[in-house]
């Protein structure tokens, strides 16, 4: 039998859901007014995805990116590096020229973090604090 490879999950901190609720609250008063902005529900609940499902999956064979309704898988050898854009995004580069944004990772406060999952693989070289 073989034993599972362990796969470092970075997402976003799960209080985030908090603001989730606080926002379907506030909805209440002005959806109860009519049938039709029932529909206000629809922002509380894509925020709630995005902030439960976001993230990146790192493991043994690769870097899993996940949106709130999609996932995008990119093995290591298909890795040529990390990108930091405006704002501080933080974009895999692929060796085809292609780039996916890390969602929820913020360059410099989480190159640590993502170093360190990597196993060293994204040559992320390591900040002092």
């Amino acid at each position: 039998m073989t034993e599972a490879t362990p796969v470092t999950r970075l997402r976003m901190p799960r209080s985030a859901l908090v603001a989730v609720v606080v926002l379907v609250v506030c909805t209440i008063p002005l959806a109860s007014v009519s049938p039709w902005l029932l529909l206000l529900f629809a922002l509380p609940a894509a925020i709630g995805a995005y902030v439960w499902r976001s993230g990146v999956d790192l493991d043994a064979e690769g870097i899993e990116v996940r949106a709130a309704f999609g996932s995008t898988r990119v093995p290591w050898g298909a890795v040529a590096g990390l990108q930091v854009r405006s704002r501080g995004e933080l974009w895999l580069q692929r060796r085809d020229g292609t780039a996916v944004r890390l969602p929820v990772l913020r360059s410099p406060r989480d190159l640590p973090r993502l170093h360190e999952a990597s196993a060293g693989r994204l040559g992320v070289p390591e900040v002092e604090h």
